[in-house]
């Protein structure tokens, strides 16, 4: 009979960790992009509910990556405290700049301010009590008033970030709107040989969603 409560309660706590993996942020935004095959940026019509993948692109303005410190549109920097059982987040940091989405027939322009992304964290480093932290994620500390340090040792840190990095494929979801492009150049480069383009607008639920997942770009 205890050998059967033990697997009943080993079973639910396994239920209820995929459930919430299930129904996080991420997951959520990652399956409304893969419901999506991707449409041709030069094929997407008026006030459509549309994906569009292709790489990033920027005009000027970028970000720089705080741990990796690589060029980006968007980064999302978190550190951990703990060990390898247990980690508490204590730090978050994300920004967002205007890019575009390019593919092979045109260009989407995606606002920043709208974006909610799932993206991969593909970068990670930790510093501990034989790990000092390299310089920039000290000052990355320092600008939220922690340090990597102790009463008397380092404390056990993880960082991770996940970055839409320039050139970049990713995936985004958004409401379809064609404007005037004040750029002439763009004047007859698939865009039914008009100075027009593709502005992708916050979708019902308040947000254009994007991703780098894989999965997402098909």
């Amino acid at each position: 009979m205890i050998e059967a409560l033990v697997i009943v309660a080993l079973s639910g706590g396994v239920s209820a960790a995929l459930w919430f993996w299930y129904n996080t942020e991420d997951r959520k935004i990652e399956r409304a992009l893969m419901k999506k095959a991707p449409c041709k940026i030069e094929d997407v019509q008026e006030g459509a509910i549309v994906k569009v993948a292709g790489k990033v692109q920027v005009e000027d303005k970028f970000l720089e990556a705080p741990f990796s410190g690589q060029k980006c549109v968007y980064f999302n920097a978190t550190v951990a405290e703990g060990d390898k059982n247990s980690w508490t987040e204590i730090l978050r940091e994300c920004e967002t700049v205007d890019f575009w989405v390019e593919d092979n027939t045109g260009r989407a322009l995606v606002r920043g301010a709208t974006l909610k992304v799932a993206v991969v964290k593909d970068t990670e480093f930790a510093s501990g009590i034989w790990n000092d932290a390299p310089e920039r994620l000290e000052r990355f500390l320092a600008r939220h008033g922690e340090k990597s340090t102790g009463w008397f040792l380092n404390r056990k840190l993880m960082y991770k970030e996940g970055i839409f990095a320039l050139d970049e494929p990713v995936a985004v979801l958004g409401k379809a709107r064609w404007e005037h492009d004040p750029d002439p150049k763009q004047s007859g480069k698939g865009y039914r040989d008009a100075p027009k383009r593709l502005v992708l607008d916050a979708l019902p639920e308040g947000h254009v969603f994007g991703s780098d997942a894989s999965a997402t770009l098909e």
